[in-house]
């Protein structure tokens, strides 16, 4: 495509740009609707703090680090 060759420092794809190209015949925009997409629900004050309080649990004990996602699975 033109716009590869234009731009060869951008990580374009041929299929990116053909979906970018379809969104714009049916809506007129490339931009996302309002709405679109899930909800962001992980990270709620009490998943905050519970996570806090499990990294501070952690800091008297040696060579036992956990990486976040570890220590919110063990909950």
């Amino acid at each position: 495509m033109e716009l590869t060759n234009e731009f060869p420092n951008k990580l374009y794809t041929a299929g990116s740009i053909k979906g970018l190209l379809m969104k714009f015949r049916d809506t007129g925009a490339v931009n996302r609707l309002t709405g679109s997409g899930g909800p962001r629900s992980a990270r709620t004050e009490e998943n905050v703090d519970l996570a806090n309080d499990l990294v501070v649990s952690q800091e008297d004990t040696l060579q036992t680090h956990r990486m976040v996602r570890e220590i919110l699975i063990i909950t």
